[in-house]
């Protein structure tokens, strides 16, 4: 078979969007192992595309959308650098397959691939239009984009012929957003990448616990969390506590603020995240921004970390909560009961870090995701 694959995301980058970009890519390489793949992406990661790539797979990089093009977006309705290109190939060559690492692209595309009955993948990280409303919040700015985010959403819902959704919550979401769609819809979840299973190091507990929320701070939806979580619930965290922030890019301001708190330590940039997070207790995860599934939580389950999380963030791990290590929040006095959970649980030794982390391991498989959406889709 012969695949094009376009890519919006960087699946060697780092951020949330980059992993579930590069777990996909990974899964669908695999179900179709033995076809053509043609793949488009954005040039500004070349640097990034690993050796192999380019030797086993055609890939073609395209520059950025040019200001007129991006200025004309909310009368073409296209707001990707891959529309023309992929019309071009769509045309000139045979594909069974589109697949799209983001409905903006399929939005705008879905059209010319019936046309050429060409089947179509998408996969919906999250509602893009919520999630491109919160990260823009000056209104003027989005007036003339906002529309066209929503209509190349809904078209993609509506018409490519797999949807895949990260969580059911999102799923009812878009039902609620855009109605019913007659297309094959899938929640898939998020998984652990294909060479990333590995034993985990069991850290003992400290003396003095340490919460540690993790992630690229510098994006609009993980300092806004930082920020909530320090102007509204910093002040309830007992004074025995510690407190870990840790990831790329944080704000100067940011720094200087936390500069100014006793039980906080900013570690910035790791070098390994995972190990941070494995030096520490408990994960928290304060994003209150957005839909899709708060990957970086993974890290803290694959640690063995009880997990509290604002309540937008619990989105997929439903069967974790159940489990009885990891807590949700709302307000101040949710966020406290938490607290007080978290603490219980890990002081009466409920379960060991070796048990979340075989939970975790189990729900993230990346072998189970390929055999179910082998039998779904192929």
């Amino acid at each position: 078979m012969n695949i094009l694959y376009i890519l919006k995301h960087d699946p060697w980058g780092i951020g949330g969007g980059c992993y579930a970009s590069r777990c996909y890519f990974e899964l669908f390489t695999q179900i179709f192992e033995n076809s053509n793949f043609y793949i488009l992406y954005c040039f500004e990661f070349s640097a990034n595309i690993l050796p192999h790539i380019s030797k086993d797979y055609d890939i073609e990089s395209i520059p950025p959308m040019s200001l007129t093009t991006k200025l004309l977006s909310p009368l073409t309705k296209v707001m990707d650098r891959f529309h023309q290109r992929a019309i071009e190939l769509l045309k000139s060559k045979h594909f069974d397959w589109c697949i799209f690492d983001h409905n903006s692209m399929a939005g705008s595309l879905v059209g010319t691939c019936k046309k050429m009955k060409v089947k179509t993948i998408v996969l919906n990280h999250n509602c893009e239009f919520d999630y491109y409303r919160d990260s823009h919040p000056q209104w003027y700015k989005t007036i003339a984009t906002l529309p066209v985010v929503r209509w190349n959403e809904k078209r993609s819902y509506k018409d490519c012929d797999y949807n895949l959704f990260l969580t059911q919550e999102d799923l009812k979401h878009f039902e609620k957003t855009y109605g019913l769609s007659a297309t094959k819809k899938i929640v898939s979840g998020c998984f652990l990448h294909n060479d990333s299973i590995k034993p985990y190091a069991h850290t003992p507990q400290n003396v003095q616990k340490r919460i540690v929320i993790s992630g690229t701070i510098g994006n609009v939806q993980n300092l806004d969390g930082i920020n909530n979580f320090l102007d509204e619930y910093y002040n309830t965290i007992p004074s025995d506590i510690e407190i870990v922030i840790t990831g790329k890019n944080p704000p100067e301001a940011l720094k200087e603020r936390v500069n100014n708190l006793s039980n906080v330590t900013l570690i910035a940039n790791p070098v390994d995240i995972k190990e941070v997070v494995r030096n520490c207790d408990i994960f928290l995860c304060p994003a209150r921004l957005g839909g899709g599934q708060k990957l970086r939580i993974m890290d803290g389950l694959l640690e063995g970390l009880p997990v509290i999380a604002h309540r937008v963030s619990t989105r997929g791990y439903s069967r974790f909560m159940k489990a009885g290590y990891f807590w949700e929040y709302h307000d101040k006095n949710s966020f406290i009961y938490a607290i007080q959970e978290a603490r219980k649980f890990l002081d009466e030794k409920k379960q060991s870090r070796q048990q979340i982390q075989q939970m975790a391991l189990h729900e993230f498989s990346f072998g189970e995701k390929v055999k179910m959406l082998k039998t779904t889709i192929v």
